[in-house]
């Protein structure tokens, strides 16, 4: 439901019916998934678990955290669901 509600699937009903992209999978991006699923929540996290963690109280490790959370939703952010699946394809990777 979260991924029809945000434009990434369509469900249709009765005979015929499933679910299916609404978009081309090369549109689709990863971080379109997850923000869609979990909204921002897994990436303002502490990585050591103190739920206080934040730049006015960040925790040993939240400078690096927050660097490698960056770079890492960048990749999500760049990376699409084709690209995803050529992957699995071609390293024969079996599938999610």
């Amino acid at each position: 439901k979260k991924l029809s509600c945000a434009g990434l699937l369509e469900s249709k009903r009765g005979v015929g019916g499933g679910v299916m992209l609404s978009k081309e999978p090369k549109s689709i991006k990863l971080l379109e998934i997850i923000l869609a699923l979990d909204g921002e929540k897994p990436f303002d996290t502490c990585i050591m678990g103190l739920g206080e963690c934040s730049a006015e109280t960040p925790c040993a490790l939240h400078e690096r955290w927050e660097t490698q959370m960056a770079e890492f939703k960048e990749l999500l952010a760049a990376t699409s669901l084709a690209e995803v699946d050529n992957e699995i394809k071609r390293k024969k990777i079996i599938k999610l």
